[in-house]
């Protein structure tokens, strides 16, 4: 005979220690010591791809495009030793404006950030104008209103064998640990990453991509704490009642038995695009690395082979043409 709670009477089932919900999480708060980033190895892993797509020289005038608290000026500054500070752009302002059941809508202010200041440049005589040997842009893909004029204008501003980074973060490829509502508002207001390769080439840039990924290692509680102070900057289109929740999902979720220290990895998007070098040619879209496409690579290639005299018995002469040298026909 079973009773109300579905076992033998007797004996009795053995007690079991439940996993109960924390009503709350103290989650440390950041200090002036503390900085906004992903850590030493993180920031190692940048450098070298910085140098790989780039190949940055100590007399390189660089212009950054992108959040001031997710900069990269100090690596770039730092590591490749540059003569000519930095020129630090940011990329666009918003207005975040909160509304009912805790949400926050972003709204553009006009005639700020990246767009309006490459426009501005592009309009005056070349001898006034700020040229660049590379411009940086990272992860502001989503803030720009009209790619293709900025990519157009930025092209006015670097200089002839200048180069043009984009590093991104596109959502449908984010390997980070964030939470599933996080995900799905990102993708809202999120165009395509294979827009970005489209708007390059109809600028008539030359474009090369590559995806990588950087290694993260991080304490769990201070993934949180980032996550808290809305970093990466994207957290920022994200209510403090939202950010908390993604938190909680983490916490109750994939990262809830995982040790004080963490390892993950960051997928990011690199393109490096640049003018072609003949006007008349199309511009070229591939992989970082690869060759050209040829539909049938070896056509115009020639092959030769020395007939022995194990050979001479298997082929057979070719008829002999007037002043023309002796050979086998194959």
């Amino acid at each position: 005979m079973a009773s109300s709670f579905l076992g033998p009477e007797s004996p009795r089932p053995y007690a079991v220690i439940s996993e109960s919900y924390e009503p709350w999480f103290n989650i440390p708060r950041f200090t002036k010591d503390d900085d906004l980033s992903f850590g030493d190895v993180y920031e190692e892993k940048m450098r070298e791809y910085l140098y790989k797509y780039l190949d940055i020289g100590t007399t390189d005038k660089i212009c950054y495009v992108g959040e001031f608290r997710d900069s990269i000026v100090d690596i770039l500054q730092d590591k490749f030793c540059l003569l000519t500070p930095i020129t630090k752009v940011f990329p666009a302002h918003f207005h975040y404006a909160h509304t009912d059941y805790n949400r926050i809508v972003p709204i553009r202010i006009k005639n700020v950030g990246a767009e309006e200041y490459f426009r501005r440049m592009a309009q005056l005589p070349d001898n006034e104008r700020n040229v660049f040997d590379k411009i940086i842009l990272k992860d502001t893909a989503h803030f720009l209103e009209n790619p293709r004029e900025v990519y157009k204008n930025i092209l006015k501003c670097l200089s002839e064998k200048g180069l043009l980074l984009i590093i991104d973060r596109p959502t449908p490829l984010n390997t980070l640990p964030i939470s599933e509502l996080a995900r799905k508002r990102f993708e809202d207001y999120e165009a395509p990453y294979m827009r970005i390769l489209k708007d390059l080439q109809d600028s008539h840039l030359h474009a090369e991509w590559e995806i990588e990924t950087i290694p993260i290692v991080i304490q769990k509680r201070k993934w949180y704490t980032l996550l808290k102070e809305k970093y990466p900057p994207r957290f920022r289109a994200l209510s403090h009642v939202e950010v908390m929740s993604s938190v909680r999902e983490l916490t109750e979720g994939v990262m809830k038995y995982h040790e004080p220290i963490v390892q993950f990895s960051d997928r990011l998007l690199f393109i490096t695009a640049c003018a072609p070098r003949n006007p008349l040619v199309y511009p070229n879209l591939q992989r970082y690395s690869r060759n050209e496409y040829v539909p049938f690579p070896g056509l115009q290639r020639t092959y030769e082979l020395e007939v022995t005299p194990e050979l001479e018995n298997m082929v057979t002469p070719r008829k002999k043409k007037e002043g023309e040298p002796f050979k086998f026909l194959w």
